[in-house]
């Protein structure tokens, strides 16, 4: 998946967050910081214009955005709880259209990739987009009719 839709994605994911935090008085937090998250793993590669780790390692690494999950649930009473989950939640969306990728992901650890092999990047970004845009489009239209 390409950079513009991790972050179409990645804003869905905080829409998503938001839509089941709403009682949250900070929920309204996870929409930007979705959006940062959804292109996060990419972009965290990078000091300035070094890259410092090699594409698709730590920044990748499926356990580090799933601790950055928990430690929001942990601290939701917060008002950075929020903020922490839709964060995480757009980078797990970024890991989860990057696992279908041909080059795929870390899990077990950093430095060894597991994937579907569906398709390579840029192949589907335009209807995961639109999928995606459904799904907080509809999560976010249930949450307003309560």
């Amino acid at each position: 998946m390409m950079a513009p839709a991790h972050r179409v994605t990645g804003l869905c994911a905080g829409v998503l967050t938001w839509a089941v935090l709403a009682d949250h008085p900070a929920a309204v937090l996870a929409i930007p910081a979705g959006l940062i998250g959804g292109n996060a793993p990419d972009a965290l590669e990078w000091i300035g214009s070094s890259r410092w780790c090699t594409h698709r390692t730590i920044t990748h690494w499926f356990w580090l955005w799933a601790a950055l999950f928990i430690a929001g649930a942990y601290y939701l009473h917060t008002p950075f709880g929020p903020a922490l989950i839709g964060y995480a939640a757009g980078g797990l969306t970024h890991l989860m259209f990057d696992v279908v990728n041909v080059v795929g992901i870390p899990v077990a650890h950093p430095w060894s990739r597991i994937s579907f092999k569906w398709w390579p990047s840029g192949r589907h970004d335009a209807r995961l987009c639109l999928l995606c845009t459904a799904i907080a489009g509809f999560a976010a239209g249930w949450r307003l009719s309560f």
